[in-house]
This record gives C-alpha cells, structure tokens and sequence, in this order.
C-alpha cells in the first residue's frame, strides 16, 4: 500500500514507523461529559476491547483457486467484507444493528495498475442508518448494509489497482440526541487492492489480491482519568438541545494532549469546528519548528491535485500549543504530530452542520483513529 508521508520522513526506515505505531501509549480520554445519560447505548466492545487491536485480512485468489470474498470483524460495530469478483468490486459493511448511525469513511486513491501513479481520489462516506435526520420517522434510512465499490468502470476494468485510508464509527441515530452515549470503540482501515485479466477468456489468468488492516483502539476504565467509562475518539452531537460536550480532550502520553472541538454559533462567539495539538513540554526558543503538525486535508473527488492540501503548523509559544487546524466540513483529515522525537499519526472524519435554521438539524459526529 502507498502510504503518503510528509517530505522530510520519506526516507525513514518502514521498520521504524511499523515499530513506532506498535508502541504509541493509548489514547486516554480526559474531558467529563456533562450528560445525565453518561454510558447508555454503550456497546459491549467498550466495556471488553482494551489497548489497541489489530487484524490483517487478506483475500487473494487465482484462476478458480481461493475465496472471492473475506470477512473482518469490526470491534462493536459489525462486519466488513472484501468482494473480488469479475463483475463486482467492494468493501461491503454490514453493522449489528441499524438504528444507530454507522459511518466508513474512505479516503480512496485510484492508481493506474501500468505505472502505479494515483489517477483520482475520492471521499466516501458509506453509511447505514434508519434515521436521516432529526425529522425522520425511520422510514428515510438505508438497508442492513451499505457498500463502496472499488472499480472506476462498468462493467470491471480488467485491470484495477488503488489503496484506501478510512475510519469506521458509531453513534445514536440522528433521531436522537448524543448525550454520553458515544462510547462504541472507532476503528481505522487502511486497504490495498490489485486485480488482473478480468476480461480474458482464459481463467486461470484471472487474479485478485486485496488486503485490509484494521486497528481499533478503546480505554480501559482504569486508564480513564474523568469519564467513568470508555470513551472513543472524537465527539458526537446530534441538535442544539443535546448535552454532549463541545469539545473533549485525549492524552497522547507523553506528546501532550488532542483537543476536538466542534460547537455552534451562540450570541458571543461564532461556530468553531478545529483539533489542536498541544505538548507536555513547551520547545525551547529558536525550536519552536521541533513540535509541528502535518496534516493533510482530503474532500470531494477528482484529480489529487485538486482535492488532496497539505500543510505543515509549527508551535505557537504565545498560545502554548500548535495552532488550531479546521476540521473539514464534510471531509477527512490525516495528521501526523511530532514532538520532538515522538510522532502520532491519526486519521480523522469530519460532517457538521452548524447554520440550519432548525437547531435540531445542527450536528456535529467527528471521529478518529491511529493508523
């Protein structure tokens, strides 16, 4: 899989990132909830999954040779299936239950299979829920499961090739409020494929390979400092009247602390949808540049170019942290942080509404994952 890093860490040793990722302290939630329904809805994963999990799902076949399609279990969440086959290519999810609001956000690069150069890229947002929004009476929803197709032409391509970075989350239907109930675990998916000789006679020349890594990270109760249960990453709010919290704040040990905050205009101060990176220890003069965010910002679909900004935010002395980055609107973001030596890597979803003249259709639902 092509993994896009910033410039100056493209010739850092895969070994040493592999092993860096392995070894990231996890993530501890530190913002109370303000909710009286602090924990309900809460999934068993929660309560059970601690640390971090990760699982390789490989599904590859030859000829008439192999499985056209593999399963990967999403920790309280439900089941995403890898499809290969001459006539359909997908990632297909398939959550426990549909009531709730079930999002796998993809950030997907189309390559040329020939010269392994990106082509394209796309946000997706694969969702399955009952409720659309707010004033649905549970008649504007999706089936059981919902899908995102990997080929670009139809019928198949004969040859295709691309990789996907994305992130799976949970929460209340948009029917109801948030309140404390956001506690299912999120996890990240990063995705390969490469398939060949679709369109020729002869099988047995027929190949498909697609690779999926997911990794899911939740908070044990004893780790969490405020939140009497766990908590995932990011912060959810359905309406102006819910009592979930506007903005939440996670340790990332000893690189400091992440700052989610997403919140609606009020009389005083105007709408702010950003996350902030702030260190434990403040750089010394003259380095403010060794504490620093790369980030990338990925919306809408088309040529990378176009659709795909990168940036770099040095440390602010003055503000104590490094400056705010804007969540997208209806996007992804992939944010390297450094510390010095110490480097998290996290990739983010983001949808908000906040100017509806109806406040209960104001929201907020903005995830996140180590990837």
């Amino acid at each position: 899989m092509t993994l896009l890093v910033p410039p100056s860490r493209r010739r850092a040793s895969v070994l040493a990132l592999a092993l860096a990722l392995c070894v990231l302290p996890a993530l501890v939630a530190v913002g109370g909830t303000a909710s009286a329904d602090a924990g309900a809805g809460s999934s068993t994963a929660s309560a059970r999954l601690t640390g971090t999990r990760k699982v390789v799902s490989v599904l590859r076949w030859r000829g008439n040779h192999g499985a056209r399609q593999k399963s990967v279990t999403i920790p309280g969440v439900g089941v995403l299936t890898a499809v290969c086959r001459p006539d359909e290519t997908l990632l297909n999810l398939t959550p426990y239950e549909r009531a709730k609001e079930t999002q796998m956000w993809l950030a997907k690069y189309t390559k040329n299979p020939r010269t392994g150069k990106v082509v394209s890229v796309a946000v997706k947002n694969v969702r399955v829920y009952k409720y659309a929004t707010a004033d649905d009476d549970g008649t504007g929803g999706t089936g059981k499961a919902s899908h995102e197709g990997l080929n670009l032409e139809t019928p198949v391509e004969a040859r295709g090739a691309g990789y996907a970075h994305g992130v799976i989350s949970q929460r209340r239907g948009r029917n109801a409020a948030v309140g404390g109930s956001f506690t299912t675990p999120v996890s990240s998916v990063e995705t390969s494929w490469y398939w060949e000789g679709f369109h020729r006679k002869d099988v047995s020349k027929r190949f498909c390979r697609i690779r999926t890594v997911v990794r899911t990270t939740a908070e044990s109760t004893a780790s969490a400092t405020s939140d009497s249960d766990s908590r995932p990453f990011g912060l959810s709010w359905h309406g102006e009247s819910d009592s979930a919290l506007r903005k939440r704040t996670f340790t990332l040990g000893k690189a400091g602390t992440v700052s989610f905050t997403c919140r609606e205009a009020d009389d005083v101060d105007d709408a702010v949808e950003t996350v902030t990176f702030t260190p434990t220890t403040a750089p010394a003069s003259g380095s403010e540049d060794t504490v620093n965010v790369w980030f990338e910002t990925i919306e809408a679909e088309g040529a990378e170019d176009d659709h795909v900004v990168t940036d770099q935010y040095d440390y602010d002395p003055d503000t104590e942290s490094v400056p705010p980055i804007q969540l997208p609107e209806n996007g992804m973001l992939r944010l390297y942080y450094t510390d010095g030596a110490r480097t998290r890597h996290l990739i983010v979803s983001s949808y908000w509404v906040v100017n509806d003249d109806d406040p209960d259709l104001n929201l907020c639902e903005v995830a996140a994952a180590r990837f």
